[in-house]
């Protein structure tokens, strides 16, 4: 059986349109909080790579997640807080509110 909010993908699509490639997702960490792009990676790699020294952001065993009906679905069902990247000019007015710009298309972080 399908969940209350998940009839209201198309809805949510509607409204707010942007880039479907990659997500943001929020993270919060003591008194500290932001968004980062939503990856898929093996946690076991990461630690080997950890391990050695290494930091997620030189990590490049990992690809953005889509922003998919899925992840749209967990975001109004409340399984996790799920920002969009605007396309276009934009982009510009998303790194001066929260203060991190989103990836460029095809770059790895």
């Amino acid at each position: 059986m399908e969940a209350p909010l998940d009839s209201n993908i198309p809805l949510f699509r509607s409204l707010f349109k942007g880039r479907d490639d990659v997500f943001a997702i929020r993270w919060e960490k003591s008194n500290k909080s932001g968004y980062i792009p939503a990856y898929q990676y093996d946690p076991y790699l990461y630690r080997q790579h950890k391990m050695g020294g290494g930091t997620f952001q030189n990590f490049n065993a990992k690809n953005y997640l889509p922003l998919t009906d899925e992840q749209i679905a967990k975001h109004l069902n409340g399984g996790h807080l799920a920002g969009i990247y605007p396309q276009g000019r934009r982009i510009a007015d998303f790194h001066q509110v929260f203060g991190g710009g989103p990836p460029q298309r095809g770059e790895k972080v």
